[in-house]
């Protein structure tokens, strides 16, 4: 989940934080000019201190994070500034060579592409149940449209299902015969040795019938 170096490593609201910034300066607003077109759709708690707050996180003296941003302020904000509320959840673009975001105390995310594949629906991350996650994402199609059918979505999902299957089956066939060719190694290595220790062929035989029992 981590790259070669140590990423540094966000919040998941230290990352919407970043990129609601990202995003008003894309647009050329000020935090005072968001607080403005906040209000003029009615979203009256987003005031110009409430945004400086939700962009630098009020941290305390050990820099930690103590104003988090809420799910309804990061919907408010993704219509506000006309982006997907996805958007707002992807890693920052940030000068910075290595960023990760903590989706849990244990689970470090650094790939953005894993990270936002995982929420489309698209592909579970490592640690996930892929069995529930896709039975979800699938329970969970998106309306048949011309342009993408809930079939085609299925099939998507599907696939990408079959995939993960076929990726562990081939590793435990690997380890299998792995294991397999070191049992055999072992059993040459045993015969040789018993033979050099002038062993006739049927106490040969009845080492080898032994060592080949489960």
């Amino acid at each position: 989940m981590t790259s070669k170096s140590e990423p540094t490593e966000l919040s998941v609201s230290d990352a919407v934080a970043r990129r609601i910034k990202e995003a008003r300066a894309r647009r050329g607003w000020s935090a005072k000019q968001l607080a403005e077109r906040c209000a003029e759709h009615g979203l009256t708690g987003l005031t110009h201190a409430v945004l400086n707050n939700i962009e630098s996180g009020r941290p305390n003296a050990h820099g930690e994070r103590k104003r988090d941003v809420s799910v309804d302020e990061l919907l408010g904000l993704a219509f506000v500034l006309d982006v997907a509320p996805i958007h707002l959840l992807a890693l920052p673009e940030s000068a910075e060579a290595e960023l990760a975001v903590r989706v849990t105390p244990a689970t470090v995310v650094s790939d953005n592409t894993a990270l936002l594949q995982w929420m489309r629906g698209e592909k579970p991350l490592p640690e996930s149940d892929s069995r529930l996650y896709f039975g979800s994402a699938i329970e969970n199609l998106p309306a048949p449209n011309a342009g993408h059918t809930s079939a085609e979505y299925a099939r998507s999902v599907l696939q990408d299902r079959a995939k993960e299957l076929l990726q562990g089956f081939n590793e435990q066939t690997a380890q299998m015969a792995a294991q397999a060719t070191a049992q055999l190694q072992g059993l040459v290595t045993d015969a040789e040795n018993a033979i050099n220790d002038g062993a006739s062929l049927d106490e040969v035989m009845a080492l080898l019938k032994r060592a080949s029992q489960p």
